[in-house]
C-alpha cells in the first residue's frame, strides 16, 4: 500500500513540472513580439516617407596650363574672361592660345602683382576667379594743359589728380579746392610730396610727366628706400579703342584719334611709346577743354614736329572747321583756330588732310588749304570736289583723296595731274 502511495505521489509532482514546463514557454512567446510587414500604401492611407538618395557631385580636374600654341574651349574661356575684364588685346575669341592672348595674361599678371611670365597656370586661374580679379587699367586723359596754383578754378580732369593723390594718402579730402576740383595751394602740396619720392624734382608742377608717374599702373612698392623694379617683356601689341577714326607717326611714338561721339569727354588722343615699358607706353591725352560744348575729331596728321587735329564745327556745333596742334612731347594742346573761308561762314563736311614738301593740307567745303606749320598760317587754297575725306595720299605731283562716291585728285602747285 505505501508502495502504491509513493508510485500515486511521484505521478503528480512528474505532472506538476510539465505544467510549470508549459506555462513558461508560453509567456516567453507572448513577451516576444511578432514582426510585422510595413503596410502598403493605399490612396487614403499616408505614404511612407523614403530616405533620399546621396548624390556624390564628381572633383572636377585641374584646369592645364595655357600657353602659346594650345587650342580648346579652356582657351575660349580664357579668353571671354579677359575680355569681360577689359583685356582688348584678346582680340576675337577663337580658341587659340596666341601671342595676343599673351600679351593680355602678361597685363593681367602685372596688375595682379602676380609673374609676369605669359602663362596661365594654377596661380593664374585662381586669380581669374577670385571675387573681384584685377580688370584692364587705362589712366586717366590727361587735360592737355597743365593747371595753374588757383583755389578757384576748375582744372578739367573729372577730379582725377586729387581722387588718386587722396588714395595715396597725400590729400586729405574736404576742402573747398577739393569741392570744386581746383589744383590749389594744398594740391600742389600734395603732388610735391608725391614727387619727392618717385621724380627726380618735386616742383609742384602738374605736366604729362608727373600725370603719367602719378597715374602709372605699376605698383609703386618701396623696401628700406629702394623702388623695385618690375619685369619688363617685348611686345608690338597694344590696346586700342574701337573708334579710332586717324593714325599718326611722330617719329618715335604712334599716336590714335579717338572719337565716340561729339561730346568732350568721348573725343581723345592714345600715345603709344614702343621704347617705354608696356604698362606705361599708353598715354591718354584729351585736348579741349571743359567749355567745348562739341569737341568730334574727324582726322589727325603729324607736321613739322606737331599733331594736327581736324574738327567740323566749332566748341559750340556752328559748321565752322577749326585746327589744333598737340605738342608731341607735352601733350599740351593749343587753342583750336579757325582757317577756312566758307560763304555766310556755313562750310560743308570735309575730313581729308594730307602733308608734303613740308605743308600741310585740310579741306573744308570745296576747297583744300595749304597750312604753313610752324605758324599755322593758309598759304594758298586750291578748288576740289566736296566730301573730302579720310588722309590724302601724295604721289610726288598730286594728291589723291576720295570724294563724292569717287577718288579723284588736284595739284597742291595748280596745274594738271
Amino acid at each position: 500500500m505505501k508502495k502504491k502511495l509513493q508510485i500515486i505521489t511521484l505521478i503528480i509532482g512528474l505532472l506538476i513540472v510539465a505544467s510549470g514546463c508549459n506555462n513558461t514557454s508560453e509567456i516567453a512567446l507572448q513577451t516576444s513580439p511578432q514582426p510585422t510587414k510595413t503596410p502598403i500604401p493605399t490612396a487614403s492611407s499616408s505614404p511612407a516617407t523614403s530616405t533620399p538618395k546621396i548624390t556624390t557631385t564628381p572633383t572636377p580636374e585641374q584646369q592645364r596650363d595655357l600657353k602659346l600654341g594650345v587650342e580648346g574651349t579652356d582657351v575660349q574661356t580664357l579668353e571671354q574672361q579677359l575680355l569681360s575684364l577689359g583685356y582688348a588685346e584678346v582680340g576675337v575669341v577663337d580658341g587659340v592660345f596666341d601671342i595676343q592672348d599673351e600679351a593680355a595674361v602678361k597685363h593681367f599678371q602685372l596688375l595682379s602683382n602676380l609673374p609676369i611670365t605669359g602663362v596661365v597656370d594654377e596661380v593664374i586661374w585662381g586669380a581669374l576667379s577670385d571675387t573681384n580679379p584685377a580688370p584692364y587699367y587705362l589712366p586717366p586723359a590727361f587735360p592737355g594743359k597743365v593747371a595753374q596754383v588757383s583755389s578757384t578754378t576748375m582744372v578739367c580732369d573729372d577730379h582725377a589728380l586729387q581722387d588718386r593723390l587722396a588714395v595715396m594718402e597725400y590729400l586729405q579730402p574736404g576742402s573747398e579746392e577739393w569741392a570744386i576740383g581746383a589744383f590749389g595751394p594744398e594740391t600742389r602740396d600734395a603732388l610735391m610730396e608725391f614727387q619727392k619720392y618717385y621724380m627726380p624734382e618735386a616742383d609742384g608742377i602738374p605736366d604729362l610727366e608727373s600725370w603719367k608717374k602719378v597715374f602709372s599702373p605699376i605698383p609703386h612698392w618701396t623696401f628700406g628706400g629702394a623702388m623695385v623694379s618690375v619685369e619688363d617683356w617685348p611686345t608690338s601689341i597694344y590696346p586700342a579703342d574701337q573708334n579710332v577714326v586717324a593714325m599718326a607717326w611722330d617719329g618715335s611714338r604712334l599716336w590714335l584719334a579717338v572719337s565716340k561721339g561729339t561730346y568732350l569727354f568721348e573725343n581723345y588722343l592714345i600715345r603709344i611709346d614702343p621704347n617705354e615699358h608696356p604698362a606705361e607706353a599708353v598715354t591718354i591725352i584729351r585736348p579741349r577743354d571743359c567749355e567745348a560744348q562739341y569737341a568730334q575729331i574727324v582726322n589727325m596728321v603729324y607736321s613739322g614736329g606737331k599733331i594736327w587735329l581736324l574738327y567740323n564745327a566749332d566748341a559750340d556745333g556752328n559748321p565752322v572747321p577749326l585746327l589744333q596742334t598737340v605738342d608731341p612731347e607735352s601733350g599740351v594742346a593749343r587753342t583750336p583756330f579757325e582757317f577756312a573761308s566758307c560763304p555766310d561762314g556755313f562750310c560743308y563736311t570735309a575730313t581729308g588732310m594730307g602733308v608734303t614738301k613740308g605743308q600741310l593740307w585740310v579741306t573744308a567745303s570745296d576747297r583744300a588749304y595749304s597750312i604753313d606749320p610752324s605758324s599755322g598760317r593758309v598759304l594758298v587754297s586750291r578748288p576740289v570736289g566736296f566730301l573730302a575725306s579720310a588722309n590724302m595720299v601724295y604721289d610726288g605731283q598730286c594728291f589723291w583723296y576720295l570724294g563724292e562716291a569717287n577718288v579723284t585728285s588736284f595739284n597742291p602747285l595748280g596745274g594738271a595731274c
